[in-house]
């Protein structure tokens, strides 16, 4: 779990804290940074956060990466005791699990990579199977207790069903609401062990976990997750995730010192040349730019860009004004979505707030719409998706919730309105649409806004559309729609 400084000269401690620091994001945003000593004009904080204590503990992780920036500084390391590796050949054929599914090539190779290397991350694009990923190391290392982690309540009942069929064993479950049941391999839910930090059975479990998996890993940053995995002495520790490595220095840090580097990586491009993904197609939607009656109706707060939490709130009165509450963009929500229900494509429209999704079901109710968040019950959640993927909703309003790791195989389109430009946030929104079609051309489509309402909400479009080109997803513009590229029939 750790690595210790046993012995260094002081320039080679200087440079290990030199090494094992990082920049938390947005950190020339802290009032601290800011400041400065008056005498002297220096900051009064750096802006790094150690990942090492005083003692010379880090993460046991950190250790590849820090070897190698120790060895550009013509520095020598030797390390005492070696990391976990499973010894041999691994072979994972396409008849590994018990599902009656045969793995892809590229999901026995990533179990291989991520067996042999003993330790890791496993980055997968969206339906890339890395459910079945953690199946096979679970019945590879079949004599060894294994807890799973996860952080999503939704996520947790299908990986356990997933789990359950692919391993053919009983499958332990911890998680609010149900019996703690400890069995050889164990789902636990984060919050839920965290909330049991302090119970005895944790400290069991955590004690006798040889091998530990956390599905959605990019949330091991989190101070719940980092709890329970520091307490884990198991040396067998996976991470897999579309996005694994967030655009934040620090938080990366800390999940690769729990998990350590990415081992291997299985490409969108790659998913779409075995034919295992639905296309997307992305329609740009323009909104006009403010009048300036509206503008004084509800004139945007005063903005110092130099403080964050100004930046923010103008931000904010943004969004509200050119999105939630602009009567163009239910306009064009409202058009696209009556195209889409005409043509049996099932719309689930995300949203970033209760407010915003409360209105827009007011907007679309007449056309079957319904809205969930996480005040809905579990039970509510699993039985609406169900109905939507058979077709008996057409239109599904969501918050977050939905945005991770869930399966709609019935979903025709995607209308992603929340808003932002995250490299992260955007391919795992789009991953909600990426499950092959069962019926019909193997394709889905998203509706975007071109909005001009605003500066700051025209640049987020921007920068989607720059992500959208980046990841060769085509991108097409008023007045074009689906009927234009000859996909669904008129």
């Amino acid at each position: 779990m750790y690595c210790h400084v046993i012995e260094a000269t002081r320039y080679e401690d200087e440079a290990t804290r030199r090494i094992l620091r990082a920049h938390p994001k947005g950190y020339a945003n802290f009032p601290r940074y800011r400041l400065r000593n008056r005498l002297t004009g220096d900051r009064l904080w750096d802006g790094y956060y150690s990942l090492i204590t005083p003692a010379g503990k880090f993460l046991t992780g950190l250790l590849p990466g820090f070897a190698r920036e120790f060895s550009t500084e013509g520095l020598n390391l030797e390390v005492v005791g070696e990391p976990p590796r499973t010894p041999g050949a691994v072979e994972i054929p396409p008849d590994f699990l018990l599902d009656g599914s045969p793995m892809r090539s590229y999901q026995c190779r990533m179990a291989r990579k991520l067996l042999q290397a003993g330790r890791g991350l496993g980055k997968g694009a969206t339906r890339s199977g890395k459910t079945r990923v953690i199946s096979s190391i679970l019945k590879y290392h079949h004599d060894k207790k294994a807890l799973v982690l996860i952080h999503s309540r939704d996520i947790f009942l299908q990986l356990v069903d997933a789990l359950r069929l692919q391993t053919g064993e009983p499958i332990g479950v911890v998680s609010g609401g149900q019996k703690w049941k400890e069995e050889r391999i164990t789902v636990g839910m984060i919050p839920s062990l965290y909330a049991n930090r302090f119970d005895r059975r944790f400290a069991k479990l955590v004690k006798t976990t040889e091998l530990v998996i956390q599905d959605e890993c990019h949330a091991a940053s989190t101070k719940t997750a980092q709890v329970i995995l520091r307490n884990i002495p198991g040396r067998l520790r996976f991470g897999l995730s579309a996005t694994p490595l967030e655009y934040d220095e620090y938080r990366n840090a800390l999940v690769v010192g729990l998990f350590g580097d990415i081992i291997d990586v299985i490409t969108a491009s790659e998913l779409r040349q075995h034919g295992t993904v639905a296309i997307p197609h992305v329609f740009f939607r323009t909104v006009p730019e403010a009048t300036p009656e509206e503008i004084a109706a509800d004139p945007p707060p005063k903005v110092n860009w130099m403080d964050q939490e100004s930046s923010l709130t103008y931000y904010q009165w943004a969004f509200r004004r050119g999105v939630v509450e602009n009567p163009r963009v239910e306009e064009v929500i409202r058009k696209d979505c009556e195209f889409y229900v005409r043509h049996h494509l099932p719309v689930l429209v995300q949203v970033d707030t209760k407010a915003h999704g409360k209105r827009l079901l007011a907007l679309l109710k007449d056309l079957g719409a319904i809205y969930l968040d996480q005040d809905d019950s579990p039970a509510r959640r699993r039985d609406e998706r169900a109905a939507f993927n058979t077709h008996e909703r057409p239109i599904l309003i969501t918050t977050p919730i939905f945005n991770l790791g869930l399966d709609f195989p019935a979903l025709g389109a995607l209308i992603p309105i929340g808003g932002g430009h995250s490299k992260v946030r955007i391919p795992q929104r789009l991953g909600r649409g990426y499950q092959p079609k069962a019926l019909g051309p193997n394709v889905f489509f998203v509706t975007d806004l071109l909005n001009h309402f605003d500066g700051k909400l025209l640049e987020h479009a921007l920068h989607r559309l720059r992500i959208y080109s980046q990841t060769k997803i085509a991108v097409l513009y008023e007045p074009d729609t689906p009927l234009d590229l000859g996909l669904v029939a008129a």
